[in-house]
């Protein structure tokens, strides 16, 4: 989930084939509950996480240096 959210952040987009999020039969968006039975998960409610704004700043920390670091590597 880290990599994906890092790919979003940098703009990378998701081939449609890979998107859960869609249904394929019917171009329709998935709800939540059939994208965790999809991918298996147990069922939980969701939490509303009040230092979102800290993970997000870690998270863009996590990125920027990352790509800091590999970003070489990467674009090759």
């Amino acid at each position: 989930m880290v990599l994906h959210n890092i790919c979003l952040d940098m703009g990378d987009t998701l081939p449609s084939k890979l998107d859960l999020t869609i249904d394929p039969t019917t171009q329709q968006k998935r709800d939540r509950n059939a994208i965790h039975d999809i991918l298996l998960m147990k069922m939980c409610d969701k939490t509303i996480d009040p230092k979102k704004n800290l993970a997000n700043k870690v998270r863009h920390a996590i990125t920027s240096k990352l790509f800091k670091e590999f970003g070489t590597c990467l674009q090759s």
